[in-house]
């Protein structure tokens, strides 16, 4: 059995690791995800195809997950695991970024697709290790207000390249498109690399002779598994099913907002990434906020919070047509909410899962990742396919499916209500959606934690700066 024991130190340092290896991790994800569909429009990718690159990848890395405990057998610890498929991701960027330069334009959008694939593998199979590896790092208690931090901080200091990657494209894409994304996606995968550094500076929480007692008990067949990691867990169940549906709707038009901003409103890359930068300040300055009262009401009580303003978005998008400072607000208000959804899911875990949280994230990422594949391809289908189209324009069929999502966001949030905490979790005092969300201001709260969060950092930093220049002023004394 594990032994593992932290000093306050060494959680310290941890903490440090954690954020620094999510800062670059965020960029890696936010500069790839946002330019990977402009790279694809570039050799003419249909808009089916474009949502198939934002989930085809995703729902086979998926089911890599099942194979976490057979995996991690070779490995000596849940944080080598980690790291070796970070520096794997890292490696799989190269090929991509060339892509372009050798292939026809049909071929290279499925080849990408592929790679892309590839890449979503090496992060998918340790996803469930990894999460496993950080619950044991930090206290339980305070782990969802700590996750609340990192993507925090890692979501702010990711607008940084995105405005540089953006301005870059305007530039280079007049004379040699090629070029700029392949520059764009080297350094995607350098960023990665970055990542997977801090990850190994991070602790260890088992030896290898833990590692084989583990997997030993905890590998069974997959079926056996689901049965009674799901079947039989009723409330689980029941969360998994909600969830499905709302990950469905929400997919139907999800991966097709990016297609209808460049190809329909014909967006420059400038207005393109400062409504991408809108939804990213949005999740910035709330999630203090998420975080803080996850902690202090349960993550369930966010949850049936949130969910009532995810039908908003979709329904806005169709009436503000080309209004940039209307979409940049939009972005703002849903990065908000998408803040606090996010939080309450992954939350819903630590909170409500005591045993074997390896496989209940396994399947909850497989079930994820096939409500978002079904929905963008009932998306793609509708958006492509002239049928649906009114007088031939495509731009209808991309309205009608962001129509079809509001109604099926709206009715399905009913049954959210139904999902209820467990353990001591469900003791925690009830959250008013006026009092508890609305009139708390999660955006001030949040920009108000960030400052205090930045001030303290600030003075840290001075502190050590102040002591190191003592030293030096004492040893030049002595000499």
């Amino acid at each position: 059995m594990s032994t593992f024991n932290q000093t306050i130190q060494q959680q310290k340092k941890d903490y440090r690791y954690f954020i620094l290896d999510g800062v670059f991790w965020a960029i890696m994800y936010y500069v790839s995800i946002i330019f990977l569909i402009p790279y694809l429009l570039n050799f003419g990718a249909t808009s089916l195809q474009i949502g198939l690159l934002q989930t085809l990848p995703i729902v086979i890395a998926s089911f890599f997950g099942l194979f976490s405990y057979s995996l991690l057998k070779y490995f000596n610890s849940k944080k080598q695991m980690v790291v070796v498929f970070a520096i794997l991701q890292a490696f799989f960027w190269l090929p991509l970024a060339f892509a372009g330069y050798l292939f026809n334009n049909t071929f290279i959008i499925w080849l990408v697709i592929f790679l892309y694939s590839l890449i979503q593998i090496m992060e998918y199979a340790p996803l469930p290790v990894y999460r496993d590896w950080i619950g044991k790092i930090f206290v339980k208690n305070k782990i969802v207000t700590f996750v609340a931090q990192k993507q925090t901080i890692m979501n702010i200091i990711s607008i940084i390249p995105l405005l540089l990657a953006g301005f870059m494209l305007d530039t280079i894409t007049k004379t040699n498109a090629a070029l700029g994304f392949t520059l764009i996606f080297i350094s995607v995968g350098f960023f990665r690399f970055a990542s997977a550094i801090y990850l190994s500076k991070m602790s260890k929480t088992e030896t290898k002779e833990d590692i084989l007692k583990e997997t030993k008990k905890m590998t069974k067949p997959v079926f056996s598994v689901f049965k009674k990691v799901v079947l039989k867990d009723r409330k689980f169940l029941y969360f998994l099913l909600v969830v499905f549906a709302l990950y469905l709707s929400m997919n139907i038009a999800s991966p097709y907002y990016r297609f209808y901003f460049l190809e329909i409103l014909h967006l420059n890359y400038t207005n393109y990434i400062l409504i991408e930068i809108s939804s990213i300040l949005g999740l910035v300055f709330s999630l203090y906020y998420w975080g803080n009262i996850s902690d202090k009401f349960g993550t369930t009580k966010v949850l049936k919070a949130t969910v009532l303003f995810l039908p908003i978005y979709p329904l806005a998008v169709i009436l503000l047509g080309r209004n940039i400072l209307g979409l940049s607000l939009l972005g703002f208000f849903d990065g908000v909410v998408v803040a606090g959804f996010t939080i309450s899911i992954y939350g819903y875990f630590y909170q409500n899962i005591k045993t074997d949280i390896i496989h209940h994230l396994s399947f909850f990422v497989i079930f994820q990742s096939i409500a978002v594949l079904i929905g963008s391809i009932i998306g793609g289908v509708i958006s492509s396919n002239s049928l649906f189209w009114y007088r031939g324009i495509q731009a209808y069929g991309l309205l009608l499916i962001f129509y079809i999502s509001f109604c099926l966001r709206t009715f399905t949030i009913i049954y959210f209500t139904n999902i209820k905490d467990q353990g001591l979790v469900a003791d925690k005092k009830s959250i008013s959606l006026a009092r508890g969300i609305v009139l708390q201001a999660p955006v001030v709260f949040g920009m108000n934690r960030l400052i205090n969060y930045i001030s303290r950092t600030r003075s840290h930093i001075d502190r050590k700066i102040l002591k190191k220049s003592k030293k030096i002023l004492k040893k030049s004394m002595k000499k």
